[in-house]
């Protein structure tokens, strides 16, 4: 028998297309990673009048037909590995965690340090994964992208400017 195209393979591919969409609409690039060291895609921003921005904007895409809605259906819950949290907390760049519903063809979106500070979460204190809840109100739109790129170029402030 043949290898065959599982349909994990489709909605991996399927939320890549959704998030670059967003990204795109949003007039930022995005590139997948060709080899997956807990990075998916990053996403190149740029000014108003087409001029790049410094920084870059990491992805951490997961696919799937059936996300774990709780409360209700008012947050999905998603394992985060502690090896992963160990390179991602302590990235300069931003890292976003996206979980798509392939079932309903949105993703949501959590930015990861953020999340872990605001929550008082230390690494220290997680044995192998931890669950983490995103806000299903946060939808990875174009204002997603939109806000995601302010919040970057607010954190570089004026880093290389002459």
């Amino acid at each position: 028998m043949r290898k065959r195209r599982t349909r994990q393979h489709f909605i991996e591919d399927l939320g890549f297309n959704y998030v670059e969409k967003q990204a795109l609409l949003g007039r930022c690039t995005l590139e997948r990673k060709k080899h997956d060291y807990g990075i998916d895609a990053e996403m190149l921003t740029f000014s108003d009048n087409g001029e790049i921005e410094n920084g870059y904007v990491y992805f951490q895409l997961k696919s799937t037909d059936k996300p774990k809605y709780l409360k209700k259906r008012e947050v999905i819950a998603f394992d985060l590995d502690k090896k992963d949290l160990e390179y991602w907390l302590v990235e300069n760049n931003l890292i976003y965690i996206i979980i798509y519903d392939a079932q309903a063809d949105l993703a949501y979106s959590l930015e990861l340090q953020k999340y872990f500070k605001e929550n008082r979460i230390l690494l220290k204190n997680i044995n192998k994964f931890i669950r983490i809840y995103i806000p299903i109100n946060n939808k990875f739109t174009v204002d997603e992208v939109l806000n995601i790129r302010n919040y970057k170029n607010s954190l570089n402030g004026n880093i290389g400017k002459i």
